[in-house]
């Protein structure tokens, strides 16, 4: 396998509701409905009902229901356009703009963010006809369009011995790359993200412009690193033990290291797991109802062996079961389980400076907040990411991105919920407490927050210690916003 870079094809530079609050414009003037009526059918009569469909279709039907995230499943918009080349993105982006509808786009579907994949009653851009991905060996060039996930890249790719910077759930789409994308390669080679060497852009009025380092988009391709829906598409024992064995992991720096420490509450245990470890405690229910805990740990190594100054103090830790071999990376990364669909999904972001003291309280706080809240839960878990220095360094060594991670290492961290199955709303109670538990939690200072798994309460831009740069370069080719 050889790591090569990658270029994202049919990018959509989009006006989007303020921060992160969506993946949508929102005009005051007018009836948005209205509006995005009369858009759709211009459309319809540019592009043809086959491009541009309104309902009934067997491709509406399976685009409705393709999010993820039981929020966002099933919302209708006034129209969808199906995309077979950047041409259909441009004149639809062309016609949104010009009428000022509100839109939306998709490409995996696979986010816990409500609002940044759908749109009611606006116009939807989904990518379902654009999931070609090829190599050229004379550029060392892979060349990815939106509408594949990593599993299917990988798949594409992988018969030239080379790969992209994927994630690590093998059904999440190039959506990925919008808030930077961490990858189990990333502590070699940087974000996903800081892997670009071109992008074909759509911008909000509809033109089309080819971004690198080095030409006049040079600006636009820097910040198309980590502007996530301000830029549009990419067209358990969680003891004390663990904690620390995680603190110890980002103090030894190297970059062919990788992991991901996932720790867990069951709260029911109907849910069908894959993972051996989940299974083992499955087949051993409490009888008196109350949850499980348990940590997972993902630790990869791009060598013969994991070295005992890295992963030593973690393995020694006593475990259910350890499973330590060879992978290929195809295998790495489609190691972790799909997560099934129908249920909320819910990310709350924080970031910490390994400091054990700061992440066992964060743990406590977790606990406690499951424990508490556990009636309305089916699953809680608390992801801790070490990101190290050879990582931050390789993206700087790229052009840098928005996000500007400081050196020494740090970890982020994902507060991650699923609600039960059939639960269509998130109580008032509910939502108090997670707030109340990232409040107990902050982010260090000067630490940027994984935009990827936040809530849509925070302010992940506003972390980026490239904060003022990015806001001149959105408002350079926005300037509606």
């Amino acid at each position: 396998m050889r790591i090569t870079v990658l270029v994202t094809a049919s990018l959509c530079l989009g006006s989007t509701v303020s921060i992160v609050h969506g993946g949508f414009i929102k005009r005051k003037d007018g009836n948005r409905q209205d509006v995005a009526q009369d858009t759709c059918q211009k459309l319809q009569s540019k592009l043809g009902t086959t491009v541009v469909q309104t309902d009934g279709s067997d491709e509406w039907s399976t685009t409705i229901d393709a999010p993820w995230n039981l929020a966002n499943d099933g919302v209708e918009p006034a129209c969808i356009v199906f995309p077979y080349d950047y041409t259909h993105v441009s004149a639809a982006m062309k016609e949104i703009f010009n009428n000022g509808a509100n839109y939306a786009v998709q490409a995996g579907s696979h986010t816990a963010m409500q609002g940044w994949n759908v749109v009611e009653g606006g116009v939807l851009i989904t990518f379902s006809h654009m999931k070609n991905a090829s190599y050229s060996l004379e550029t060392d060039t892979i060349t990815l369009q939106p509408g594949l996930d990593w599993e299917s890249a990988i798949i594409a790719t992988e018969r030239f011995g080379v790969a992209p910077l994927g994630a690590r759930v093998r059904d999440v789409g190039t959506g990925f790359l919008l808030g930077g994308g961490i990858s189990f390669l990333s502590p070699q080679y940087g974000f996903g993200s800081d892997m670009f060497k071109e992008l074909d852009v759509v911008l909000p009025n509809g033109d089309f412009v080819t971004a690198n380092a080095n030409n006049q988009y040079s600006d636009l391709f820097w910040a198309l690193k980590g502007c996530a829906n301000q830029c549009g598409i990419h067209p358990a024992s969680a003891s004390a033990e663990v904690v620390d064995a995680i603190t110890e992991f980002n103090i030894r720096e190297d970059p062919k290291a990788s992991a991901y420490f996932y720790l867990t509450l069951f709260v029911t245990l109907s849910l069908k797991i894959d993972l051996v470890i989940m299974t083992l405690f499955n087949q051993n229910t409490n009888p008196d109802g109350t949850t499980y805990e348990f940590s997972d740990s993902y630790i990869f190594y791009h060598g013969a062996e994991l070295p005992d100054s890295i992963f030593g103090k973690l393995l020694s830790i006593p475990s259910i079961s350890q499973d330590l071999k060879p992978l290929s990376y195809y295998d790495v990364a489609t190691f972790v389980g799909k997560y099934p669909k129908g249920n909320i999904q819910l990310f709350g972001g924080g970031a910490n400076y390994r400091n054990s003291v700061e992440l066992k309280a964060t743990h406590a706080n977790w606990l406690n907040f499951t424990r508490t809240m556990a009636a309305e839960i089916h699953q809680s878990y608390l992801a801790y990411t070490p990101l190290l220095t050879p990582m931050i360094n390789a993206g700087r060594q790229r052009g840098g991105n928005p996000m500007d991670a400081p050196t020494g290492g740090y970890v982020t961290i994902n507060f991650g919920l699923t609600l039960p199955a059939g639960v269509t709303t998130v109580s008032e109670e509910l939502q108090n407490a997670r707030l109340l538990l990232m409040k107990q939690s902050p982010p260090s200072p000067g630490l940027p927050l994984y935009i990827g798994e936040i809530d849509r309460t925070q302010d992940a831009y506003a972390t980026y210690n490239q904060y003022e740069k990015l806001k001149q370069v959105h408002d350079k080719y926005d300037p509606t916003k």
